[in-house]
């Protein structure tokens, strides 16, 4: 009869929910478990990991209810679980591995000695992407994309085994078609199979880019401020509590547009309210015959942020100062 005693702090429940999963791998590899206690054991580890969702305020909500993004990098990973997590990676991966590592921004878990590891989900390039995936189905598309650019093997730090529970149909899938080859109190690594026969599409990477826009404005600028966007796509423009405000004669006409007369279309727009000026990378003033026109704006107007793969934001106003200028 297998029994866990799971301890009240979050470093001793972690360690009894790899445990568990110890448990359950050895059970399915010797062929002798006893189904019913295999169900006991799967329930209590499911229960284990909403436990540590519920005390990791990173973590949010459970239940299909969306995470709080971005999220910070952790940068406060225990060296006992850090040099654990990197001891998995070296013995379960191969050499010629190409390992993805859910790291939630942390790239010292990528430092592991003659073997290729990668941010997972990463951005294109190459860098963590700054939130958790939404649901079940952008996991699994983030994980498509990095098996296309060559990841052989998933390798998933204690301190994220809520995804477990959290991405229901991403772990049946890892469960399907990956092979769990080592587990650990510190981690678990699963060998790849070969990705998804359906492409990370052209419609599902513009919904990526959309979702990376608006957090990245979730995380950077005011609620209630007003800021213009310069995108055509309409979709760009729901950013939640900001109100967005299409770029002007931005939409089928901005290649014919001088780019003195939508310098001039800015200050018109700041004069009338608006607070910030969202540029994204692959927004209507991404070709390169605007590199002039956004050099200008460089040079007038203050750079909030800059993160290349997703836009640049702009202070046109300050909030605090209000009213049409």
């Amino acid at each position: 009869m297998m029994t866990t005693h799971p301890a009240p702090n979050v470093d001793d429940r972690v360690e009894s929910a790899a445990d568990l999963v110890a448990l359950l791998v050895d059970s399915a590899v010797s062929g002798g478990a006893d189904p019913g206690e295999t169900l006991r054991v799967g329930h209590e580890l499911l229960d284990l990991i909403e436990a540590l969702a519920d005390e990791n305020s990173s973590v949010g909500l459970i239940d299909g209810a969306a995470l709080p993004v971005p999220n910070e990098p952790i940068t406060d990973l225990g060296e006992e679980y850090l040099s654990g997590t990197l001891a998995a990676i070296a013995v379960a991966a191969p050499h010629d591995a190409v390992i993805a590592v859910v790291t939630r921004g942390d790239h010292r878990l990528l430092e592991v000695p003659d073997r290729r590891c990668v941010h997972y989900p990463a951005q294109d390039d190459g860098a963590w992407i700054g939130f958790h995936p939404r649901d079940d189905m952008q996991a699994l598309a983030l994980l498509t994309r990095s098996q296309l650019r060559g990841a052989t093997h998933l390798v998933l730090p204690a301190p994220s085994m809520w995804w477990l529970h959290h991405y229901p149909g991403w772990r049946n899938h890892l469960e399907q078609r990956g092979t769990l080859v080592h587990a650990s109190p510190h981690a678990l690594v699963w060998s790849l199979a070969e990705p998804l026969e359906a492409p990370f599409d052209e419609r599902t990477e513009t919904t990526l880019h959309l979702q990376q826009l608006r957090e990245l404005v979730d995380a950077v600028l005011p609620v209630g401020c007003t800021v213009l966007v310069a995108s055509g796509d309409p979709a760009a423009l729901a950013l939640g509590d900001r109100r967005a405000v299409a770029f002007p004669r931005m939409v089928g006409s901005a290649e014919s547009t001088p780019a003195a007369d939508l310098l001039a279309a800015i200050h018109r727009a700041r004069r009338s309210g608006a607070h910030y000026l969202l540029l994204p990378a692959e927004g209507s003033l991404s070709a390169r015959r605007f590199d002039d026109l956004r050099a200008s704006i460089r040079s007038t107007f203050p750079l909030v942020l800059e993160r290349p793969p997703t836009a640049s934001i702009h202070l046109l106003a300050h909030p605090s100062q209000g009213g049409p200028r």
